[in-house]
């Protein structure tokens, strides 16, 4: 597998990957793994022979490093053979391991991974996504305005996620959550799928926050809008790649004021609020036809009224709703 590099600057954009990370150079005694407690590769192999761990491209993937792939590499076997067999079953995928690390700065990584593994189960992740009884009907009536779902890509085969906070339509947070998960599922999926068609397996997706019609009058509760981000942040870490932030009206100024407390450092380096200069270019640069890839609020030619909820629901999980009738 080719070694990849990445530049860190604290906070910031990474120019070579367009990815955003904190610099681990400042607290790099409180992330890189303790000497006493890292064992060589060798020595890994030779003592768990009878349980091989993944090769370092199945574990880390194709998105953009973090520390250097060794560190990773070295970080995702001691968590693999930190869990019990179930819970590896339970693992997503291969690279959740490294995107919790990612995540943490390699602080408490295997109490949030298995955290996020009985979160799933608690949540019945997978039924949801199966829309087993009741989840079904459930989704029928949140998906029913067309507030939150996928459709189109970027030019890397990104799934690009529609949320528009004024049709919001119902009030029970729980139902609102289980909502939220299965089109982020949705999205994942879709990324996956497409990525891997276009010849890499990329894992994190694009938000795009539509404000228009929003008022402080049908802004969420704070506690709706905490779980939606206790469930990006910790549940779902390393999956957003660009939250972009359509039409905010002034006075959204006061609702993100209250809420910025609880996102953090590095997650607000990645939400731009889309205006008609460099923030739109930013946006559209992801695209491979700007026009033809987003919908009149972003930019684009693609018409929302073209949603349709019943035929969303209906597709498979890993397919978004078509950019073309």
């Amino acid at each position: 597998m080719p070694v990849r590099t990445t530049s860190l600057m604290r906070g910031r954009v990474n120019a070579v990957t367009n990815d955003v990370y904190a610099s681990p150079t400042k607290t790099r005694k409180a992330v890189v793994v303790k000497a006493s407690s890292v064992r060589t590769l060798r020595t890994f192999s030779s003592s768990l022979s009878t349980s091989p761990a993944p090769s370092m491209e199945e574990f880390l993937g194709y998105e953009a490093n973090l520390f250097p792939p060794q560190q990773e590499y070295t970080a995702c076997i001691e968590l693999w053979h930190s869990l019990q067999e179930e819970e590896r079953d339970q693992l997503t995928d291969l690279q959740m391991m490294v995107r919790f690390y990612r995540a943490t700065k390699g602080h408490a990584t295997l109490q949030q991974l298995r955290l996020a593994l009985q979160w799933r189960r608690d949540f019945q992740v997978d039924a949801l996504c199966r829309m087993q009884d009741p989840f079904a009907q459930i989704l029928r009536k949140e998906n029913a305005t067309g507030k939150i779902y996928v459709r189109g890509y970027d030019k890397q085969g990104r799934a690009l996620v529609y949320m528009r906070p004024a049709r919001e339509n119902t009030q029970n947070e729980h139902d609102q959550m289980r909502h939220l998960v299965y089109n982020l599922e949705k999205a994942i999926a879709c990324t996956r799928r497409e990525s891997a068609r276009r010849g890499k397996l990329l894992e994190k997706i694009i938000l795009l926050i539509d404000y228009e019609g929003w008022s402080l009058s049908n802004a969420p509760p704070m506690s709706t809008t905490k779980a939606t981000l206790h469930i990006l942040q910790h549940m779902y870490p390393e999956r957003m790649y660009r939250a972009f932030c359509l039409h905010p009206p002034l006075i959204f100024r006061a609702f993100w004021n209250m809420v910025r407390p609880f996102i953090d450092p590095v997650t607000k380096e990645k939400i731009v609020f889309v205006t008609a200069g460099k923030t739109q270019q930013q946006l559209w640069s992801l695209m491979t036809d700007h026009q033809q890839d987003l919908e009149t609020g972003a930019g684009g030619t693609l018409s929302p009224q073209d949603f349709d909820s019943a035929q969303y629901l209906q597709l498979p999980l890993e397919e978004a709703f078509p950019t073309r009738k």
